[in-house]
Formats: C-alpha cells, sequence, structure tokens
C-alpha cells in the first residue's frame, strides 16, 4: 500500500461542529433536537 486516505476523521479527533455536519448528512430527515442529543452523546465518548 502506497497511500492511505480517511473518509471520516476518527472519533476522538472530531469537534462538536464536524460530528454535527455528519450526523446531518447521515440522517438528513432527523430533527434539530435530536441531531443535537446524537452530537452530545457522541462527544460524551
Amino acid at each position: 500500500m502506497r497511500s492511505h486516505e480517511e473518509m471520516v476523521v476518527t472519533g476522538l479527533l472530531q469537534t462538536g461542529a464536524y460530528a454535527t455536519a455528519l450526523v446531518r448528512g447521515w440522517l438528513p430527515r432527523v430533527s434539530e433536537e435530536a441531531v443535537g442529543e446524537r452530537v452530545r452523546l457522541r462527544m460524551a465518548r
């Protein structure tokens, strides 16, 4: 292997804004409240 690229930043290096963008991209029909809860839980890990 000569190169390696990550499509997603590993969880420990994610900022709240980055995690929010990921959740919105993966779950576009989820409410803002649900997005916030998912991000809060993700950042608590």
